[in-house]
């Protein structure tokens, strides 16, 4: 279910994602507002925990914040997805048969230490049961950062700073015909496995123009 790339990985899809030479990675020629460049990169224990350790499931709701604590290793958060929007004018382009939703996140780091938090690291879907990274779609990030160009908004890329609270974007491309969504969100990724699942229901979605 979860999957562990190393830095380097990372860093080549952080410059797939967020370079508009890079070959490839962005079938919408229509699109050039891509994601903003950055020198964070989500760092990568050496000890980090393996995948075959089963973590916690924290089951949450669209709209309602989900709280996360683990009084031993003091990590504690709160996490809350606001919305979702589809993208219509994306759902089925070009027969892709796919649809583009941006899910409006805010996050309140309650811990006593600071939070990595990346869309590239520490998201990914269930689609009727697969699981897959989020930030591999080119097109959903390109739109997300027009979309989102003139608000307080953005694809998260940053360390969260004990207390502090952000808001912020993830963008999904996802099958259009589908049974069941998850967003899952793996906040100590790399040394925990536990999770917070959001379902996202049909009826949590707002559709949207662009």
């Amino acid at each position: 279910m979860f999957h562990f790339r190393k830095g380097a990985a990372i860093t080549i899809a952080a410059l797939c994602m967020l370079s508009p030479l890079a070959a490839g990675c962005n079938n919408d020629s229509s699109s050039n507002a891509l994601p903003e460049t950055t020198e964070y990169v989500v760092p990568v224990p050496e000890d980090r925990i393996s995948e075959s350790v089963k973590g916690e499931v924290v089951d949450a709701q669209v709209g309602k914040p989900a709280e996360y604590n683990n009084t031993e290793k003091q990590e504690k958060l709160q996490v809350e997805v606001e919305a979702v929007k589809a993208l219509d004018k994306f759902t089925n382009k070009d027969e892709k048969k796919t649809e583009i939703l941006f899910v409006e996140m805010n996050l309140t780091n309650n811990s006593g230490k600071v939070l990595d938090l990346s869309y590239l690291t520490h998201f990914s879907t269930d689609v009727d049961g697969e699981v897959t990274d989020v930030g591999h779609s080119a097109l959903a990030n390109s739109q997300a950062t027009k979309y989102y160009a003139n608000t307080g908004r953005k694809l998260v890329h940053q360390q969260v700073a004990a207390g502090e609270k952000v808001s912020f974007v993830v963008a999904l491309e996802v099958p259009s015909a589908r049974k069941e969504l998850k967003l899952i969100y793996m906040p100590y990724k790399y040394y925990s496995n536990d999770t917070i699942d959001f379902l996202i229901k049909p009826e949590d979605i707002q559709h949207i123009t662009g």
